[in-house]
């Protein structure tokens, strides 16, 4: 027997088993979960995703079924309705079954798709537990019209419950201040101390900008003292005008402005600074411009008196 009786055997048996439903036509690749699965909450263990207590979360999964470039093609995408979707939420071990799918999204044309993805969504109660990581273990069963398991994708996301608002109040040089303030002070050199009154566990760091006029000059984070309260220092460079902000920088990386205080320089302690509040070096202010009118008109007059005196 020659080589194309024996190919023509085989090809002949091949046909067969695909007659009798022995070898499936649809070809499935399955490549990594990345690829075919995404997850909100989208968090790792190490950076997961931030929720506040008490709230309600959308939650997720959204699976690649057909993509026609990788020739990804998950089998029973046919009988969606029959697949097992599911998440188990840790601590606690909740069991939440994801349902029906929410909805199809297809890329590209609706007769000629080049991905479809499926996606389940589920509203999840957070509980009042800050600063407690959720591990979400994802499952799913996809199954044929028969209700037979084909595979079994999963995938592990993070969650972590975050604190309350931390809150505080600000001193510089031993003054308590808002972010409506304004200090006075005599030298250019500024001791800043912020004091936590609440969500102490959710402070990152603290940070202290000073600008004149719209320029940052320069900015600071305060060092954690024994007692939980943050202090620093700040030079200003030279006499002047200047705002400086407090910022509270959260675990979550928001930052909450908690000072505002504009600061004027006031070399010699009697109330009066070298550069009226708000005004850049670069401007000259009302009292300055009085002060030249004022000059320039006594010059004039006392010119004027001056040449009539030499007519006579």
């Amino acid at each position: 027997m020659n080589v194309k009786s024996i190919a023509g055997i085989a090809l002949a048996a091949v046909g067969l088993l695909i007659l009798a439903g022995f070898v499936p036509l649809t070809t499935v690749v399955y490549a990594g979960e990345e690829a075919v699965i995404s997850a909100v909450p989208a968090g790792s263990l190490s950076s997961p995703t931030y929720y506040s207590p008490e709230t309600q979360q959308l939650i997720s999964l959204r699976v690649m079924i057909y993509d026609k470039a990788s020739g990804i093609s998950l089998p029973g995408a046919d009988s969606m309705n029959d697949w097992k979707v599911s998440v188990t939420v840790s601590p606690g071990d909740q069991a939440i079954d994801m349902g029906r799918y929410a909805r199809r999204e297809l890329i590209g044309t609706l007769s000629n798709p080049s991905t479809i993805y499926y996606v389940w969504e589920k509203l999840w109660n957070v509980p009042n537990t800050p600063n407690t990581t959720y591990t979400f273990n994802w499952k799913v069963e996809v199954r044929d019209s028969t209700g037979k398991i084909l595979n079994t994708l999963t995938k592990t996301t993070y969650a972590k419950v975050s604190s309350i608002d931390p809150d505080g109040t600000f001193e510089l040089n031993g003054q308590p201040v808002t972010t409506e303030s304004t200090v006075f002070v005599t030298s250019p050199s500024l001791t800043i101390r912020f004091s936590p009154t609440s969500g102490a566990s959710n402070v990152k760091e603290i940070r202290v900008e000073v600008l004149r006029g719209s320029d940052k000059v320069t900015s600071v984070i305060l060092t954690r003292q024994n007692d939980d309260s943050y202090a620093g220092s700040v030079e200003l460079p030279e006499y002047g005008a200047y705002t400086v902000r407090g910022y509270i920088i959260t675990n979550q990386n928001q930052a909450l402005l908690k000072m505002t205080t504009v600061v004027g320089t006031d070399p010699g302690g009697d109330g009066t600074i070298d550069e009226p509040l708000g005004q850049s070096e670069n401007v000259i202010n009302e009292a300055e411009m009085t002060r030249i009118l004022i000059g320039a008109s006594a010059i004039g007059l006392g010119l004027l008196i001056l040449s009539t005196g030499r007519r006579r």
